[in-house]
């Protein structure tokens, strides 16, 4: 997404199979992004973690403001829906 009125400075935002939110930004209209991405926290220079397991983070910005706000599912990662394995036999 666009950050401010500049078209070349963007935000990536992306989740990880640990259910955090991590971003990125890209000064060259996303040619290149910074490394390492950052974890995203509840407050600017925070030790606790964004927690977006389930499902996905919807960013915006408010016309009025120009302050972005981000929609996400705040739960922790180990209520995330757990996936297993299983073998298909099939029946003759």
């Amino acid at each position: 997404m666009m950050v401010g009125d500049n078209p070349n400075r963007l935000l990536m935002l992306g989740r990880s199979d640990t259910g955090k939110l991590w971003g990125t930004y890209s000064s060259n209209g996303g040619r290149h992004f910074e490394s390492p991405a950052q974890w995203l926290t509840y407050t600017p220079g925070g030790r606790d973690f964004i927690k977006n397991p389930r499902g996905s983070a919807a960013p915006f910005r408010v016309p009025s403001t120009g302050k972005y706000i981000l929609l996400y599912y705040n739960n922790p990662a180990d209520q995330a829906v757990r996936t297993q394995s299983f073998e298909l036999v099939s029946q003759k």
